[in-house]
């Protein structure tokens, strides 16, 4: 009975310990460019912007991330009173999780569009995107919406109140493969 006790704790030590070397962990850098939806989509304001992205993997086939970037939006804002802004800019810091289907897969992020300018407020944002790994190349369409949270007074901007998405396109090189 001994040896089957010992057996089956150095397969479970092995399993486990197994298990532990096909988790791996990535670091990727990036750029984006975005196009704004709907809300300010006759403004005109064409975004670009730079990320860094950590992964980490659960399973084969899940992993969580962790991001954060810079988004910066250039072109001329229309408010709904008459009023005009050049620009403005984000900073987007985001945990999610992702689901792999061989090299393409689904994401999904969610966390906070920080003020990174003075007509923008922070606010939550919800980011679900696919895309696909090349290599070490991971291309993506992703759609960052910034939710509309609480109650804002009426002379707020969008910018302010939230409630804007934009359609982007993220290209991102892994770092360690």
């Amino acid at each position: 009975m001994k040896p089957i006790k010992i057996l089956f704790v150095v397969l479970l030590f092995h399993s486990i310990n197994g298990y532990s070397q096909q988790q791996r962990k990535s670091i990727s850098i990036g750029s984006q460019i975005d196009f704004p939806l709907r809300v300010f989509q006759s403004n005109k304001a064409i975004g670009s912007g730079i990320n860094l992205k950590g992964e980490f993997f659960l399973s084969n086939r899940l992993s969580g991330t962790l991001s954060a970037g810079y988004s910066f939006f250039n072109g001329k804002l229309i408010y709904w009173d008459g009023t005009t802004d050049k620009n403005f800019a984000l900073i987007p810091l985001l945990a999610g999780a992702r689901y792999y289907f061989q090299k393409f897969y689904l994401n999904f992020e969610a966390g906070l569009a920080i003020k990174a300018s003075d007509n923008v407020y922070t606010n939550l944002a919800f980011v679900p995107s696919a895309g696909i790994l090349i290599n070490r190349l991971d291309l993506a369409i992703r759609l960052f919406s910034v939710s509309q949270l609480g109650v804002s007074i009426p002379e707020n901007t969008f910018l302010q109140k939230g409630g804007y998405s934009y359609l982007g396109l993220r290209v991102f090189y892994r770092l360690n493969k």
